[in-house]
This record gives structure tokens, sequence and C-alpha cells, in this order.
């Protein structure tokens, strides 16, 4: 009976973990979305064909 209780304690601690980082996660986002004054960010420009965008898993868009 303990160990249920030691794992439902655990699943509990793991599901409070998961959702504080996702939560973390997008206050970052939303955080980095603004500059000072509430404007927000400029949003990068769309690709265009056959451009490859900058990072280690580019894909050529057609």
């Amino acid at each position: 009976m303990k160990q249920g209780v030691a794992e439902q304690s655990s699943l509990a601690v793991t599901a409070r973990t998961i959702i504080f980082t996702r939560n973390s996660f997008y206050d970052a986002i939303f955080r980095d979305l603004e500059q000072p004054g509430g404007e927000p960010a400029p949003q990068p420009e769309a690709a265009q064909h056959g451009q490859v965008p900058e990072g280690p898993l580019g894909e050529v868009f057609e």
C-alpha cells in the first residue's frame, strides 16, 4: 500500500514540474515577443521560393 502512495506522490510531483516548466516556457515566449512599451516585436519575413532558413534543420521551400 505504501508503495502505491509513493508512486502517486511521485506522479503528482512530476505533473506539477511539467506544468511549471510549460508555463515558464510560454511566459518566456510571450516576454520575447514584446518590446519595451508593450509593442509587439517585428515578425520574421516569410520564406521565399528556394530560400534555406538558418539553423541545423533548414529545408528548401518550394
